[in-house]
């Protein structure tokens, strides 16, 4: 499930924070199986939905050499802190493995996108 959102943060140059992660269950999603152009497409999906595509609206992407496809879909779109943020499902298949997961992605002054930071249990 994790595996396509490390995918499109991966092709959206997003920075992950210096932690200790272990990323072991990477290699039983689709990323696994990702050719240097099957995370280009995901790269322009997940830019032309986070930068154009309306709430609701689905980007898709395929690779018809590997057959490996997905689609990035912008949920909602919400202002934080002075900048813009989009709820994100994204979803990855490569080789019979899928999967889907959701992150907040914020949009930096630099015009590219980043995971928005979790707030803490509790809040």
């Amino acid at each position: 499930m994790r595996a396509a959102a490390f995918s499109l943060l991966m092709g959206l140059a997003v920075a992950f924070p210096a932690t200790a992660v272990n990323w072991n269950f990477l290699q039983y999603g689709p990323a696994n199986y990702f050719t240097a152009e099957d995370w280009e497409l995901l790269r322009q999906a997940g830019r032309g939905a986070l930068d154009q595509a309306a709430d609701g609206d689905t980007r898709g992407w395929n690779n018809p050499d590997t057959g490996a496809f997905g689609t990035v879909q912008p949920l909602d779109t919400i202002e934080r802190d002075g900048s813009i943020c989009r709820r994100t499902e994204v979803y990855n298949n490569a080789k019979d493995a899928s999967a889907t997961t959701r992150f907040e992605f914020c949009k930096q002054p630099d015009g590219t996108w980043k995971i928005a930071p979790r707030e803490p249990s509790g809040k």
